[in-house]
């Protein structure tokens, strides 16, 4: 299979995607190490307020930065990029101060409207949790714009260590729920300055470039401009793709129970760990190779088919055990009161499975100037996705119904964006070809 991945691309991605790749599998090996142990000092409960916690911030985060990060990559200048991630912490900082203040004055009645009294004593973390993302997403972005794939895979793996390790020794005393809450919304932060420290080649220079760069009013406003689509389009469709994939951990806890959210949030967690082990790091190595190709007159098209169908083949390997032997797998893996996850696991395999082949078409799509369809794609399937976990919740009273409505929805969601995107693909590379000839 990896001979098939070679010819399809050339030798630098390879090794950048394995070494990328390295580090996403050793912190998923590592949560997934821990889990068995988390597992049996933790509760379901616990778990499920912990996921409920995770649902809320993830819809959130996107707004934190109007994912300016994400752009961190594209300027050709070091000091443009540099203006885009002191424009990043500067939006970030204000926006999570803007939460804080809006669940100051209303947090009491939006927790006692959705039925999540669990996690009232946790909500003023909700903010923190937003400001520490967005100087993790820009030192990501930062490394990832540096090529420098070995420090953050170095730094995946001890930040996973350290977080799990502080999960598992505080649980033995206090296996509560806000331990994991406090411990994982630190774990981000704990990130970013392990980023930012151990990078000194490449952040040197980035106080004294923002330091000048403040000056250039003009050059900030020029690349908000430049870059807008980055806010207006794909900030609310990450919002929506967040509220889609998260809010079954809330619906789930507010309808059935924080066990039931926490039995969930397992099986997705589980089923993450392989996903982010290839999928994160091909796209995280294939988004600015991409831009260079799209730039350089490559085929867009023959590198994202080769990336997709490899992702595809693997994800089969990867997720096709859970499909039939879930329930026995969670069962002896976690404990007897973990079984129903691992029913869960079998539907929300397929999901997982064909989002995971999507991650090269993903991202393409700011390269392919797709910000529009995707934001529209998002607003629909949104629709279609909560539509269909509401009729399970609702009109069967059922959370597995549920669950498996709402995982196909998702399989054709996610079919329909990566045919879209090859289509948008193929006209590139075929217009770049006759542009050549």
């Amino acid at each position: 299979m990896w001979g098939g991945v070679k010819q399809l691309t050339n030798n630098r991605v390879v090794r950048s995607v394995a070494i990328v790749a390295s580090g996403t599998a050793g912190a998923q090996a590592i949560s997934l190490v821990f889990s068995p142990l988390l597992t049996r000092l933790y509760s379901p409960d616990a778990f499920g307020v912990l996921g409920t916690f995770l649902a809320i911030f993830a819809i959130l985060a996107p707004l934190v930065a109007f994912n300016y990060p994400m752009a961190i990559v594209l300027p050709q200048r070091d000091e443009d990029a540099v203006c885009l991630a002191q424009l990043s912490i500067a939006i970030g900082v204000l926006n999570s101060c803007l939460i804080a203040g809006l669940l100051w004055v209303w947090g009491d009645a939006l927790v006692a409207l959705t039925n999540l009294e669990a996690i009232a004593p946790y909500v003023f973390a909700l903010p923190v949790a937003m400001v520490l993302s967005a100087f993790l997403a820009v030192a990501m972005q930062w490394v990832i714009r540096k090529k420098r794939f070995a420090l953050k895979a170095k730094i995946a793996v001890i930040q996973s260590f350290l977080v799990n390790s502080a999960k598992a020794g505080i649980g033995f005393l206090m296996p509560h729920a806000g331990v994991l809450i406090v411990v994982t919304t630190l774990g981000s932060g704990l990130h970013a300055l392990m980023l930012f420290q151990r990078d000194a080649r490449t952040t040197a220079g980035l106080g004294t470039q923002a330091g000048h760069s403040l000056k250039k009013l003009n050059t900030y406003r020029s690349l908000v401009v430049k870059y807008k689509d980055f806010a207006i389009f794909r900030t609310p469709q990450a919002t929506l793709n967040a509220a889609s994939q998260g809010l079954p951990v809330v619906i789930l806890a507010a309808t059935f129970g924080a066990a039931t959210a926490g039995l969930y949030a397992l099986s997705r967690m589980v089923l993450e760990a392989p996903a982010k082990l290839l999928g994160h790091s091909v796209a995280t190595v294939l988004y600015p190779h991409i831009n260079e190709a799209a730039t350089g007159g490559e085929n867009v098209l023959r590198l994202l088919i080769k990336a997709t169908l490899a992702l595809l083949s693997m994800g089969i390997v990867l997720f096709g055990g859970l499909v039939v032997l879930g329930p026995v797998m969670f069962g002896w893996l976690f404990g007897a009161e973990w079984r129903q996850a691992g029913s869960f696991a079998q539907w929300l395999a397929l999901w997982t499975l064909v989002s995971f082949a999507a991650r090269p078409c993903v991202a393409a799509i700011p390269v392919l100037k797709l910000e529009r369809f995707f934001l529209l794609h998002e607003m629909v399937s949104a629709l279609i996705r909560l539509s269909a976990l509401f009729i399970g919740a609702m009109l069967w009273d059922s959370a597995m119904i549920a669950i498996a409505l709402f995982s196909v929805a998702n399989v054709v969601s996610y079919s329909v964006l990566i045919f879209v995107v090859l289509q948008v693909a193929q006209r590139v590379t075929t217009t770049y070809q006759q542009d050549d000839g």
